[in-house]
């Protein structure tokens, strides 16, 4: 259940690095529309675009970081390899970004284009990231009480079973020819007894 917590936890924060990036693009791209299709990207526009690609890096490295250091449990060792995946395409768009930033005599209309490339990539990482590690751990999440509820009721089987051999000794014992000894045994017994038939009508 901790790691549940764990992994849920490192791929929600993964997720809210790319809304807040895709929130962020998606201003810039409605800055680019307003202004002069053909006007040369101004100065403030250029450095609104570096400033979103050193942002990309810093979501790439924070990522990156989640990736290398993997529970140990074999689902999230899977998903270490999609998020190293991610890293590397906000890293791959953050230089595209910044190399836009600079390029001299680029245009409104042609940096909304490229833009907009980049926004629709960054949606489908969000889309791909929804789809193969948060949907997978939210239904972990909903199975796991299941899983628990198996695992205490096996507990409960086991218990029983040592019980039963324990009987065995007592088989052929009756309370007038018992001993004191055997009587407070059998009491015990009796008493576990009734204590894991409720606790499995409890579970």
């Amino acid at each position: 259940r901790v790691g549940l917590e764990m992994m849920m936890s490192r791929h929600q924060q993964a997720q809210r690095r790319l809304e807040s990036l895709t929130e962020k693009m998606r201003e810039l791209k409605e800055k680019l529309d307003a202004a002069d299709a053909d006007s040369e990207l101004s100065e403030q526009l250029r450095g609104e675009m570096q400033e979103l690609a050193d942002q990309m890096k810093e979501a790439a490295d924070a990522i990156q970081k989640l990736a290398d250091s993997p529970l140990p449990f074999a689902m999230d060792q899977e998903l270490a390899a999609h998020l190293s995946e991610m890293a590397d395409a906000l890293s791959e768009m953050s230089e595209q970004t910044g190399d836009m930033s600079s390029q001299p005599g680029l245009s409104r209309q042609q940096a909304a284009e490229k833009m907009e490339q980049q926004l629709e990539a960054l949606k489908q990482e969000q889309q791909e990231h929804q789809s193969e590690a948060m949907k997978p751990l939210q239904h972990l999440a909903k199975v796991l009480p299941l899983k628990q509820d198996e695992a205490a009721f096996t507990q409960l089987v086991q218990r029983q079973r040592s019980l039963a051999d324990r009987l065995q000794a007592l088989k052929n014992a009756t309370i007038a020819a018992a001993t004191p000894a055997e009587r407070a045994r059998m009491r015990e017994l009796e008493e576990e007894q009734h204590r894991l038939r409720t606790q499995l009508t409890d579970l």
